[in-house]
């Protein structure tokens, strides 16, 4: 809080090329002493602009400052509408933001005073209002099928404090109300962040669903209906796609029929990977007793896309694998349940999107499943050189970190060992990353039987000589 007890106004002088010199006002001895009393009687007209200069670094003052800030913008919003008198956008967003920190306060009815304020703001415009630098047109940028991450435009950023009423039981209804009012805005980018607060209502649909049957509403209802009316109007939107994906995530009760067009609507977002996984694999187990479902169609969408070999569903691809690994390192008993999927994944060619997944799983379940895992390290192998002979300007950008699998085929399956290593050298020679050649080398050293440890280490004494030609500066390997 600024102090200068003998100074009433300080000012900032500057020419323009218009209107010659201007005095810009940076502080008013007047203002800030009304503002501490938390009185407003004598405030002038230029008191708004220095408000709205000084409160983003008011709001980081301290609690104290932060109630002053909201004494203060009740009395100025009383009679007239944010962008009224406070015309700068990025004003109104630092108002919009300290919502966050009303939502920390509980009751929530600043919150709702706040968003009230707010909810028919005019940032962004309606798209043919818009006149700006194509950069920041965002609802373009959506009809492209362009990613849009940011989070801008004061109606952007109210979308997330109307997310932190979603998180309160007595609140919910409220929110689903003010994110109705978001989701008729011409502007796609606000729609799209509409969906920010849908997530967290999803998340909580049994409230509304408790709210019904106490107060004979139908509002559950309502709310799936307009998330059905977005998948079936925007889902071709990329942005659209990846966000609806986080909000079926929470509607695990789908019939047969729901599920399928839910999973052909987000196919296009590698975010929709959860969903083909769980009504795939796993929905059979839930509802039983509730819900009548035909699992058969769910497992041949899953199948499908696994196996479908259009490059724009290589991230979606990429993304189902990783679920498969993740799912493994939390639960191993599902490893019978997924290897069918596991194996229509080792049947595909080399794709570095899916295969950094695979590697990890055989790496960390080759000593729980050697026959499995082995195989598909071989097949593994076998793809990966495949792909850099048909690929070559692209063998630097391959890599895999065999050292564990190949530790381990040494120790328990020597057989196989030597073959895996002359692969390995093969690609190397080509440019792939192979991991560390003394790790790869010194596998014959695990190898019981004396006379096939002997072939190894001569083999690979040879191919290391090789590649010490070919490269000088690799590693020291002792042979002793």
């Amino acid at each position: 809080m600024p102090n200068y007890k003998n100074i009433d106004e300080i000012r900032y002088q500057f020419e323009t090329k218009d209107k010659g010199f201007i005095h810009k006002l940076l502080y008013r001895k007047s203002f800030f002493e009304q503002f501490e009393k938390s009185k407003f009687t004598n405030y002038q007209p230029d008191d708004l602009e220095l408000f709205a200069n000084w409160f983003s670094a008011l709001s980081d003052a301290g609690e104290k400052e932060k109630g002053k800030l909201l004494i203060a913008l009740r009395f100025f919003l009383k009679t007239k509408k944010p962008y009224e008198i406070f015309p700068d956008d990025q004003t109104r967003i630092e108002i919009v933001r300290f919502g966050l920190w009303l939502a920390e306060k509980e009751p929530l009815d600043d919150v709702v005073w706040l968003i009230n304020q707010f909810i028919t703001d005019n940032d962004p415009p309606v798209p043919k209002d818009y006149f700006g630098d194509e950069k920041f047109n965002y609802h373009q940028q959506i009809i492209n099928n362009e990613s849009v991450n940011v989070i801008t435009t004061v109606l952007g950023h109210l979308a997330w404090v109307i997310q932190k009423l979603a998180m309160k039981k007595d609140y919910i209804i409220k929110s689903l109300q003010y994110t109705k009012k978001l989701l008729v805005h011409p502007n796609l980018y606000i729609k799209l962040q509409a969906l920010i607060p849908l997530i967290e209502i999803a998340a909580r649909r049994q409230w509304l669903e408790e709210y019904d049957k106490q107060n004979n509403t139908q509002i559950y209802g309502e709310f799936r209906k307009i998330v059905f009316d977005l998948l079936n109007k925007y889902s071709q939107y990329k942005a659209f796609a990846n966000s609806l994906t986080h909000i079926f995530y929470y509607f695990k009760d789908l019939t047969t029929e729901e599920a399928l067009e839910v999973l052909d609507k987000l196919k296009d977002s590698r975010e929709a990977a959860s969903l083909f996984v769980y009504f795939g694999v796993y929905r059979e187990r839930h509802y039983k007793d509730k819900i009548s479902f035909n699992q058969k169609p769910l497992k041949e969408k899953l199948t499908s896309i696994i196996l479908d070999k259009e490059e724009k569903y290589e991230d979606l691809r990429g993304s189902i694998a990783w679920h498969f690994w993740r799912i493994l390192q939390e639960t191993p008993d599902e490893f019978a349940t997924l290897k069918p999927y596991l194996n229509l994944f080792f049947n595909l060619p080399y794709n570095r999107r899916y295969y950094s997944s695979l590697e990890r799983i055989i790496e960390e379940w080759i000593e729980r499943e050697p026959e499995v895992c082995i195989n598909w390290f071989v097949d593994s192998i076998i793809k990966l050189r495949e792909y850099v002979n048909n690929n070559e300007s692209l063998a630097r950008n391959t890599w895999i970190e065999p050292e564990k699998a190949l530790q381990f085929i040494a120790a328990n399956k020597p057989t196989l060992l030597v073959n895996q290593i002359k692969n390995l050298t093969e690609l190397w020679k080509l440019g792939a990353f192979v991991g560390s050649p003394r790790a790869i080398f010194d596998t014959y050293k695990l190898v019981t039987d004396p006379t096939l440890k002997e072939e190894a280490k001569n083999q690979f004494r040879s191919w290391y000589d090789e590649m010490k030609s070919l490269n000088p500066k690799i590693e020291e390997i002792s042979w002793e």
